[in-house]
């Protein structure tokens, strides 16, 4: 713990260092910084150790912080043309004064110097993004600390003008929050309430406690439901990798399954459809095997963000499109295997759940429109993203 502590506070102090040596690199280059920042909730450990009565009492237990993360870009072009970008974070700042806009403020304030302030010259543009719903009242803020510190720079007020008329302050809302709102209202007429959500957990934690069935069940399945079939009968390649890939399977898996085995459920017939190639290979049921359980990752719930909520649905929708409900229903027919944990599978939710994103048809339909990945985890935001491509 310790080595890893020390590895991370000379990680810290590396992107410090470089995210002030952009202010000398980029000489009289324009230089951008972008900077966001967006609060988390974060579920950790808490040990209490005390001494009573002669006795050592020790008691452990969980307390939910809410946390800030912060993230500066910095990007400059040289004169020889050439792009460079620094990246600044920081530790997550715990928001032991709530996370009103005074509070924001002050962890911006107390995060870096303006560009300005670290004594870069010329055209420089300061960038910030932020949630809408303390964006306006933020922006506000910080463009009124830009202004207040303008008249300090120079050397007469009619240099200071000048580097206040080159001082270029940008603020957009998040784009990201907005894309994974969307999401959200997208997904709220196939959603049954926070029942709905409560029995996806229990579902992943049954499929997790008893991947062993599946493990034990799947050839079996296989020998009962594949359907070797030819080329032209099948989904093109190009369909079969969208379909795959907007679901988030990794991209050597989706092109396996898209080119090599050509795997495709077919719900009408009730069958897993490979390519017809593949009905002499002598490993064939092991490759579609491994292949499916390699898909079929779900990844343990928390209870801290719920992130694992997005890629476990698109994980159970992949399932869904390549068979797994009829597996289940094997497994639960078989008189030889315990339920226990199971069971949890079985709900009206999850039944709806399947009904509602089941694709009919060969193109990636309601699954792979209403399930995609969420974009709140992604660090991008537009002004940043136009650096980048110009």
């Amino acid at each position: 713990m310790r080595e890893a502590q020390t590895l991370s506070l000379c990680l810290a102090n590396y992107l410090v260092a470089r995210a002030k040596a952009a202010v000398m690199d980029s000489d009289q280059a324009p230089l951008l910084r972008s900077y966001s920042s967006d609060g988390t909730p974060l579920r950790t450990q808490l040990r209490v150790c005390l001494a009573h009565c002669d006795e050592n009492v020790k008691r452990e237990g969980k307390r939910t912080l809410e946390y800030l993360m912060q993230l500066a870009f910095y990007r400059f072009r040289d004169f020889a043309g050439q792009w460079h970008d620094r990246c600044l974070f920081k530790p997550p700042l715990p928001l032991t004064e709530g996370k009103a806009t005074p509070a924001l403020f002050a962890a911006y304030i107390a995060f870096d110097k303006t560009l300005r302030q670290q004594g870069k010259l010329g055209i420089v543009v300061e960038h910030y993004s932020f949630d809408r719903a303390v964006w306006r009242p933020l922006t506000r803020l910080i463009k009124q600390h830009h202004l207040e510190l303008a008249p300090t720079f120079g050397n007469n007020p009619t240099e200071s003008r000048l580097l206040a008329l080159q001082e270029w302050v940008e603020s957009t809302p998040c784009s990201a929050h907005d894309a994974h709102n969307s999401l959200k209202w997208a997904m709220h007429f196939h959603m049954l309430g926070k029942q709905f959500i409560s029995d996806l957990v229990v579902v992943f934690a049954s499929i997790r406690n008893s991947y062993d069935l599946i493990v034990t069940h799947i050839c079996q399945w296989l020998l009962q439901r594949v359907a070797f079939t030819p080329d032209d009968a099948l989904p093109a390649p190009t369909t079969l990798y969208a379909q795959w890939t907007a679901l988030r399977v990794e991209p050597a898996l989706a092109e396996h399954l898209a080119e090599d085995l050509r795997l495709h459920w077919d719900p009408a017939a009730a069958s897993l459809r490979i390519a017809y190639r593949l009905a002499t290979a002598a490993d064939a049921l092991e490759d579609i095997s491994g292949s499916l359980l390699r898909m079929w990752h779900f990844s343990l719930f928390s209870d801290s963000r719920w992130v694992t909520i997005g890629r476990n649905c698109r994980t159970l929708t992949a399932a869904l499109i390549s068979g797994f409900e009829p597996l289940m229903q094997l497994i639960k027919d078989d008189g030889h295997s315990s339920l226990y944990y199971l069971n949890g599978l079985f709900s009206s939710s999850v039944q709806h759940f399947g009904r509602s994103l089941l694709p009919q048809r060969w193109s990636p339909t309601p699954a792979t429109r209403y399930l995609l990945p969420s974009l709140k985890t992604i660090g991008s935001r537009f002004t940043w993203t136009r650096w980048r491509t110009h």
